[in-house]
């Protein structure tokens, strides 16, 4: 869950998926809380970054819901 108003709300989303996109693109800045959110390491190494796997990740949590 990333937080696009700076709100968690435990919800991975759509909005979720934009703001990965925009910390990819370098339009908004990545955090320590943000990468602790965003992160999600799915070789099971963080890379400790938000990247285009991420955005993957988090896109396919969005697409398979709650």
């Amino acid at each position: 869950d990333l937080a696009p108003l700076g709100i968690y709300d435990g919800i991975v989303n759509a909005a979720d998926v934009m703001v990965a996109e925009r910390m990819v693109l370098g339009l908004l800045p990545q955090d320590a809380l943000a990468i602790a959110h965003g992160d999600l390491a799915a070789s099971g190494a963080s890379a400790g970054i938000i990247d285009t796997a991420d955005v993957l990740l988090i896109l396919q949590r969005a697409l398979s819901g709650p």
